[in-house]
């Protein structure tokens, strides 16, 4: 009897033993299931908020092409600062028509548009530089072009006096052979008058060649203004940029 005791005995220690194991593993196993369920919870809410930022994504890169067109029109006005300055106040009262608060400026952002900002000023100062370089450089060439066409004009005033005393030269030495008639001496005074009418034809085309000079030195002026003019018209321009 007691060997069989000690058999039953051992025997409802194991059973024991494996009820508890057997409560564990479905304890286990209902704890399982919970996780399972939040799990799939959590899965449900990330699947949704994929989608949500996809729609959200989507509909900001519409934006952003849409905003791409626009700006590529506004940037049409760079050489026209009233109308560049009203295309970009549509730009801002079309994309951000309730305006921005404060505290949603992101550090960024604020730090980006800081940037620029320096940018734009140094160019402003460095065109400024630039204007003063080519105003005094323009200032020079037109003193230099100033006295270059003064000296042109004595030159040719010079040249139509030599012509003008040329000719009545010439006047006076055919009056001088039409006196004499004498043959030696005609042949004289007309190589004479070949001679000054040489030197006439020589002194036209000298005083055709100064007036090409001349007109030459005016062309090259008027297109060096005009480039500052531009050169000008593109400072302000930038310049109205950076203060908007």
């Amino acid at each position: 009897i007691d060997p069989k005791s000690e058999a039953i005995s051992e025997m409802m220690k194991q059973i024991q033993i494996m009820d508890t194991d057997l409560e564990d593993y479905h304890r286990k196993n209902k704890q399982l299931k919970v996780n399972i369920v939040q799990l799939q919870s959590k899965q449900k809410s990330l699947q949704d908020e994929i989608i949500s930022q996809r729609k959200r994504l989507l509909e900001s890169q519409t934006v952003i092409k849409r905003f791409k067109n626009d700006l590529h029109e506004s940037v049409q006005f760079i050489q026209e600062p009233k109308l560049l300055k009203d295309s970009a106040i549509r730009l801002h009262q079309k994309y951000v028509p309730n305006g921005i608060k404060k505290q949603e400026l992101d550090a960024d952002i604020q730090q980006e548009y800081n940037r620029q900002r320096d940018y734009l000023e140094k160019s402003v100062e460095s065109l400024k530089r630039k204007l003063l370089r080519d105003a005094e450089v323009h200032r020079q060439d037109n003193t230099r072009i100033l006295q270059e066409n003064v000296q042109l004009i004595r030159e040719i005033n010079d040249l139509r006096k030599e012509i003008d005393y040329l000719k009545r030269e010439r006047q006076q030495q055919k009056l001088n052979v039409s006196k004499h008639g004498k043959s030696g001496a005609t042949s004289s005074q007309e190589g004479q008058a070949e001679a000054v009418q040489r030197e006439l034809e020589a002194n036209r085309a000298h005083i055709e060649e100064l007036r090409k000079g001349i007109d030459a030195q005016m062309t090259l002026r008027e297109t060096y203004v005009a480039r500052q003019d531009g050169s000008l018209a593109g400072t302000e321009g930038v310049q109205q940029a950076a203060a908007g």
